[in-house]
């Protein structure tokens, strides 16, 4: 007889992502910021101007997704985006001192949402369950690749 679904690891896996992703967007909610935005301004926080396609391949994502980001984000005067003075066709984005404050923000939310994750957990198991997890997601990049 098969095990049942909800005691496998993916099944236990795909439900603590859908419940991590919803308690994020509350939060990132709360201070006007949709998920993956978050993501986008950490990488810009590093203080090195991108390009829309390097943030694409950065963040793992299709460039339209980083393009309806960057429009959102632009808008909301968290990020500006300047000519690239070596390639005239091309941009490369910043934050602005809205954006860095933003930022300051974003990383109070990582630090809740660390805490609300390993609750419970002493660091050597929060260190073990952080392993797992790249291993896992590692496994699923090749496994997603080898399916192409």
């Amino acid at each position: 007889m098969p095990v049942p679904l909800s005691e496998t690891v993916s099944y236990q896996l795909t439900q603590a992502a859908k419940r991590q992703r919803n308690y994020t967007a509350k939060l990132l909610r709360e201070v006007g910021l949709c998920p993956g935005q978050d993501l986008l301004l950490h990488q810009l926080a590093s203080g090195a101007y991108h390009s829309p396609k390097k943030l694409a391949i950065d963040l793992d994502v299709k460039p339209p997704t980083v393009t309806k980001m960057v429009r959102h984000l632009v808008e909301s005067g968290l990020v500006m985006r300047c000519q690239n003075d070596t390639d005239k066709r091309s941009a490369v984005l910043s934050l602005t001192l809205q954006g860095r404050t933003k930022v300051e923000r974003v990383y109070e939310i990582w630090e809740d949402l660390e805490l609300r994750v390993t609750e419970g957990l002493n660091p050597e198991i929060a260190l073990a369950y952080r392993m797992m997890l790249q291993k896992t997601s590692k496994s699923l990049v090749v496994a997603s690749t080898e399916a192409l």
